[in-house]
This record gives C-alpha cells, structure tokens and sequence, in this order.
C-alpha cells in the first residue's frame, strides 16, 4: 500500500506540474498578448494627443488615454524621449526605486530601446533585482517611445494563485496519505501483533494440548470431513503439517484408523445429524503411528449455523492409562477377593457408612448367612439381624456411632464356638473409616496352651526328679570314671595279650611247620614208594591219612601264620597293574581238579579285559579263598558263575554258587576268624574257619569292601568290591 500511495502521488504531481507548466506558457502568451495590445493602443492615442501643440504634461497626458483598467495588476506605462529620459508616467501604486531615466528600471536592455515593438515583450530582472514584463513601443513622433513595465508575480497572479491551491491541494493529499500510510502500517502492525498474540496463544494451546495428551477436532457434520490440530497430530504420532496448520480428513480415511468393534463414523453422523443433541460424548480406539491402539475421549458441542450448517467442535482426550489403570483395579480387585476367598480366616470389610463391602465363605459359615444375604451394599443391622453364629460365650458386635461409624476403633477378642472350637476376632478401623474384621481359629493354639499348661506341669515334676537324680549321677559318674580306667587297663592288657597270642601262633606255627614239612615229606616217600614196597596196603592207606592230616595241618598252619600277620600289621601289599580275568583263569586252573572231581560246572562271565591296581598274590588268594568255599559246599553237579564287572565305584567281582546256602542270622557272623555255619552238611567237610577272615581283611586292605547274599537251599553270592586305582598315600 505505501508504493501504491507514493506512486499515486507521484502521478498526479507529475499530472500537476505538467498542466501548471502548460498553465504557465498560457498565461505568459496572455501576458504578452495583454502588454503588446496595451502597447499598441495607448501608442497610437498618444500619437493623437502628442500631435496638439498644447501637450506639455504628459503625465495627465497618460492617464487621460490610457485604456480602462490599464494599470491593474501592478501594470506600469512610461512615456520617454529618444534618450530614454522618462518624460511622464502612470501607475496605481508609485514604484519602489524612484527613477529618471528608463536604464534604471530596465538596466542596459539596449534590445528593447533600440527595436522597440519588434523585440515584444520580455522578462527582464530590473537593475533592484525585480522579475518584469516589459515591452517598448516607438511613437510616430521620433523622438518618443512608450514602456510599460509589469511585475512579473503580478502579471501571473492568477497563474501563482492556481500554483499555490493546486500545492496545497497535494499537501492535502501528501498529509491524507501519510495518514493513510500511518493508518495502514499501524493497522499492519496491529494485525502483526494480533497474528503474533494468536500464534503465541495458538501455540500455547498446542503445548499445553500436547502435553495434557489432548488434541482439537473440528467435525463438519454437513460435509462430512473433520479436521485435526497438530496436538491431535503429534498425540497420535503423525507428522505435522507444519506452523499453525491443521490437518483435513474424510470420514473414509478417519474409519480406517478406528478399531472396526468401536463405531463408524459414517452411522454416527446420521446418529448427529437426526438426534440434534447438544452435547457428544464418546470413547473410542484409535490406531496409533506406530501400530498400537490408544483409547481416546472425545468430548464436543454440536453448534447450529444460520445457513443450516451443523458443526461438531470439541477436544479428545488420551484416556489409555485410565482404561490400563481400570483394567489392572478390576484385576487387582478379582486377586484380592480370590485371596480373600481362599484364605482360611473369616473376613468381612465395611464401609465408612456401615454398609458391607465384600466377604468370604468362611464369614457366611461362621454366621449362617446365605449368599443372597451378603450382597454388596447390605446394610450391618441387616446382616446381624439375619446372622446366627456357633457362638457360646457372648460376644459384643462393633454397634454403630451417630449412623456413621463404629464406637471401637481397633480390638481383638477371642469367642468360644460350638464343639470345643475357638476363634480370634481381630477388628481393625481402615483410613477411609470403614471397618474390616478377620476371624482366625485358633482351636490348634488353644489346645497347645492347655498342653503347654500340663506340660509345665509335668517339667515341674521332672525337674524335682531330675534334681533329685542328679545326685545318683553323680555317683554313676564317678563309677564311670572308675570303669573307665580300669577298661583302659583291660583294654592295655588285653591288647598286650592279643600281640602276645599272635607272636604266639606265629612262633608255634613256625616251630609247628618244621616237623610236618618231615612228616608230609616222609609220608609222600612211603606213599610212591622210592624205597620199595611197604608191604602191606593197610600201610598204604595210613600213609594217604598221614599225607592229608600233614597238608590239612600245614593249610590250617598257613592260615593262622597269614591272620597273625594281618592282625599284627607285618602283612605288606605291592601294588601293581593287575589283570582280573588273567587271576581268574589261573585260579580256575588251581580249582580244576576239585570241580572236576565234584562234576560242577564253572561259568565265567567277562565284557572284556579289566585293569586295575592290586597286590597281585593277595588277590590270587582271595579268588582262591572264594572258589574254595564255593567249590567245598557246592552239591555235586551244581554250578559256580565268577562275573567281573566295572560298576560305579570300581571293580565288582561275583561268585555265585548253587550250594546249599548260609542262614540269614549267621551271615554277619562270616568274616570273623575260627567262625564257620555247622550245619548238616558243614558237618562233612573240614576248614579252619579263616578264610572269609582273611579274604575281608585283603579286601579291606585294598580299599575295599566284600558283601555276602545267600538263601538256605538255593546258593551264596559273594560280592567284592575293589578301587580301579589305590591311593598309595593312605596306604
């Protein structure tokens, strides 16, 4: 507006001084004109006048032929002679230099005395520094010429008087458009400062939306189109337009973004536009930028146009925390009655007005109330009215206070109910000034205190007793100590005489071996008959009993020889890589003969070669002990199984037999030295009673353990456990 207002101005200012410049050529050519024909006229009356001889003052002269209104506006007439001396003059108003000759007012202007009218008229600047019009005019008498002399600003009065309205006009003008400028640019400035206060309020707006989780929408509800703000935009993740720019949708596009079990749009502007209810309130699902659905409240008035329109206007709220917060309330409140219910107390919660909030099975038991009787909101006289509890002794209920409250504020009492049965009543104020009572059994507790009563009782006695007997103890305890050293002397004593009784049998054995070395020789001698024949076969068959007794005599020897030693410690073990099955077979081969001569069938049972580390002598004897036994109470014809076998802790080696069994109370009598089963068929068969002793001993000198199952008339099964790898260090 201010380019359009300064070029306005500057086309008619040019429109101005264009027509006051054609103004000013025209009244400078009246001018001249008015001055040559003023000239012209008054020359030729002055030649008539001039012509009488009575003409001296031509002052009068002048005045008397000069037309009417000759000397208006400032117009000047001067009569000179050839010299340019002023002979007379007339004038309205006398001029301001006062002058004698026509050079002073025209100055040195010889173009207009010499040429007179041939020079017109011309604007001169006078010798006082006046701007004139000025025009000569020769006489018919030679001697004569006519000036007339004009003020320029007076011969255009008319001209400058045009000049100064049409300037003051456009000062006019210039001061309205200033004005009008001034007005626009503060009316510019205003709507500036009005657009910034509205995008300052707008955005304030926004941010406060935003942050509220809230947004405006604007429902055409004639059209069908609804639009969004950019806190509608931004609370549902969508890009914004951009700065004070709202978003337009269909209601096509918007039901693409509500969940289908919600509303559509469509059915719901019908709904609107035929109901013309004032107020809308709805809650809905909408899908989020990223996917996810958020609930929203929308809340708005529909407002009525004159031209028939109807708009809905009105603001959505995120409510998804609410809806997430009331779901995990109804699910806290489902946790808290199922605790409640489950719970093996009695429970009843009221409210600050008396009235029952919710309780469990175990109240409605306790009081015989049925289901019907305990709903939500039931009032406490109604429910004690219709309450009928096992209760013996009297119990005084919490009594309402002013319709308001209960007198107690918090007690606990304990009631004695029907069949022997007790309850703890614990009754408790809640903040919002209700009341909540948990009833417990505590049948359980009283009857511990009734046995803690008689257990008192009865610790009172004892401990009269126990003092009492704390004398006799003391004396068992000084017997004790008695006994226990002379156990220590026994036991030294009979320490002493077990070392004496195994040197003992080891110096007899060894002085018992000298002689039967003799007699076993001697007898071997006789029997095969190096020195001839004995004679008579009587003879032979005592040697046979004289060689049996001697080897029989030098195992049972040998036997006690070994046991000395073990018991006595001297027995050393040398430990080396042995192969079970290797010591199987050579004992096999030992026991060969006997099974052969008893008919049995000995089975081996192997997976493959088994290593382990052993003291190879000693676990050749322990084999040999075990087939022994299995071989000597083996019916004829019976079978004997040795199984090895690597098991969870080391080497398992089983011999089992079909004999004829051991008694279940005289297994854990085997093992110990000189003890054998007597029984019909042990009868028959002669033994020293070591060899299990000392088979328990190796094994347990190898780190091991043996185990004995048997059943009378089936068979024995002997277990050894061994170690695969001996830990020399504790041996």
């Amino acid at each position: 507006m201010p380019v359009m207002v300064v070029l306005s101005l500057g086309i008619v200012a040019t429109i101005r001084i264009d027509s006051l410049t054609q103004d000013f050529k025209a009244s400078m050519e009246e001018v001249e004109v008015t001055l040559m024909s003023l000239a012209i006229a008054t020359a030729a009356s002055v030649d008539k006048q001039a012509s009488k001889p009575s003409t001296t003052d031509f002052n009068a002269l002048l005045n008397n032929v000069l037309p009417h209104g000759a000397l208006r506006n400032g117009r000047r007439f001067y009569l000179l002679d050839q010299r340019g001396e002023i002979l007379g003059r007339a004038a309205l108003e006398p001029p301001t230099v006062q002058a004698d000759n026509i050079a002073t007012l025209l100055g040195d202007n010889q173009q207009l005395l010499v040429m007179g009218g041939e020079a017109g008229v011309l604007r001169i600047k006078s010798p006082d520094g006046e701007d004139v019009m000025a025009t000569v005019r020769h006489l018919n008498n030679p001697l004569m010429s006519l000036a007339i002399i004009q003020p320029h600003r007076a011969a255009l009065r008319n001209w400058y008087a045009k000049r100064t309205q049409d300037l003051l006009i456009f000062v006019a003008m210039l001061l309205l458009s200033l004005v009008l400028v001034y007005s626009f640019f503060a009316q510019s400035a205003r709507a500036h400062e009005a657009d910034a206060i509205y995008a300052n309020a707008y955005r304030r707006q926004e941010t406060a939306l935003v942050h509220g989780r809230s947004g405006l929408w604007d429902w055409d509800l004639s059209q069908g189109s609804m639009i969004w703000s950019n806190s509608m935009s931004e609370l549902l993740g969508y890009p914004v337009r951009g700065k004070n720019r709202d978003l337009l949708f269909s209601l096509d596009d918007l039901n693409g973004l509500i969940h289908p079990d919600d509303v559509d749009l469509h059915r719901l502007q019908e709904t609107l536009l035929v109901t013309r209810k004032p107020q809308f309130d709805q809650q809905l699902r909408v899908r989020h930028a990223n996917g996810n659905w958020i609930w929203l409240r929308l809340r708005g008035e529909v407002l009525n146009h004159q031209n028939g329109n109807r708009q809905l206007v009105g603001i959505a709220t995120d409510v998804t925390e609410q809806h997430l917060l009331a779901e995990q309330t109804r699910m806290a409140d489902i946790r808290l009655r199922d605790a409640i219910e489950t719970t093996s107390e009695a429970f009843v919660l009221w409210d600050n007005q008396n009235r029952l909030v919710m309780c469990n099975t175990k109240y409605q038991q306790l009081h015989k109330l049925k289901p019907e009787d305990v709903r939500s909101g039931t009032s406490y006289d109604e429910i004690a009215a219709k309450s009928n509890p096992d209760i013996v002794s009297t119990i005084t209920l919490p009594t309402p206070h002013d319709g308001d409250t209960f007198q107690t504020a918090a007690r606990t009492y304990e009631a004695a109910l029907a069949h022997s049965r007790w309850l703890q009543i614990s009754e408790r104020r809640t903040k919002d000034g209700g009341f909540v009572s948990v009833g417990t059994d505590i049948t359980e507790l009283k009857l511990n205190e009734q046995k803690l009563v008689e257990n008192e009782r009865r610790q009172t006695a004892l401990i009269r007793d126990l003092s009492n007997s704390r004398q006799k103890l003391e004396i068992q305890a000084q017997q004790l100590v008695e006994l226990a050293e002379n156990y220590a002397y026994e036991k030294e004593n009979a320490e002493a005489a077990s070392s004496a009784k195994s040197e003992f049998l080891a110096n007899i054995s060894h002085e018992l071996r000298t002689p039967l070395n003799a007699i076993i020789g001697f007898s071997e001698i006789m029997r095969t008959g190096v020195f001839g024949n004995l004679g008579s076969e009587k003879y032979l068959e005592y040697c046979d009993d004289i060689h049996e007794s001697g080897n029989f005599l030098l195992a049972v020897i040998n036997d006690i020889l070994q046991m000395s030693k073990i018991e006595a410690g001297r027995l050393q073990l040398n430990f080396e890589t042995v192969e079970i099955n290797e010591i199987v077979r050579e004992s096999m081969r030992v026991m060969g003969a006997e099974v052969m001569a008893k008919d049995l069938q000995l089975l081996v049972t192997a997976t493959g070669p088994i290593s382990f580390e052993a003291d190879r002598r000693a676990m050749k004897q322990i084999m040999l002990n075990l087939l022994t036994n299995a071989v000597k109470f083996t019916p004829d014809g019976g079978t004997i199984e040795v199984k090895p076998k690597i098991g969870e802790y080391g080497l398992y080696l089983s011999i089992r037999d079909t004999g004829i069994g051991i008694p279940e109370d005289a297994i854990n009598k085997l093992g110990t030295p000189f003890e054998q089963v007597q029984n019909q068929f042990t009868k028959d068969h002669k033994g020293s009673g070591l060899g299990l002793a000392i088979t328990q001993s190796l094994v347990g000198m190898h780190g091991g353990h043996m185990q004995i199952t048997s059943k009378e008339g089936v068979g024995t099964t002997v277990t050894v456990c061994l170690p695969l790898v001996q830990d020399l260090h504790d041996k």
